[in-house]
């Protein structure tokens, strides 16, 4: 993951992503920002929409298809800025206390939004008029 990879001087640990990532930067900063959100709610108990994911991804798998990026580019994205972000202390309080597996709890969040994520990157990509991509499945949710 990324941890061998962001030289620890830095100030900033997203700079290096922000240069060489399949994203722009702007758009890895909304990513990793969001992802931050999603984190923070999943932990709450709140469950993920996945046709907020799949609105969200696509986007963002349109932009690195348009700039030439492969999907498993996307997906080590992902998972450095997932590896980046603070973890969240009401899912490790109730971890602490034994009312849930934080661990697998995070882990089945982070596995749907990849597995949404190479749908996207896979899905059609949409006619001049709006056609030719498939609708987000509303019924898909995250367990809470």
């Amino acid at each position: 993951m990324s941890e061998g990879r962001i030289d620890p001087g830095t100030s900033d640990p997203l700079e290096p992503l922000l240069r060489a990532g399949p994203l722009s930067a702007s758009g890895t900063v909304r990513l990793w920002k969001w992802l931050g959100v999603q984190r923070r709610a999943h932990s709450w108990g709140l469950a993920v929409s996945a046709a907020e994911v799949r609105a969200v991804l696509r986007p963002v798998c349109d932009d690195a298809r348009c700039r030439g990026a492969r999907v498993e580019q996307l997906i080590v994205l992902l998972k450095e800025l997932w590896a980046m972000l603070p973890p969240e202390t009401a899912a490790r309080r109730l971890a602490e206390r034994g009312s849930i597996d934080w661990r697998a709890h995070d882990r089945a969040l982070f596995d749907l939004l990849v597995r949404i994520c190479i749908d996207e990157y896979f899905s059609p990509v949409p006619t001049a008029d709006g056609r030719g991509r498939a609708a987000a499945r509303v019924d898909d949710v995250a367990p809470a």
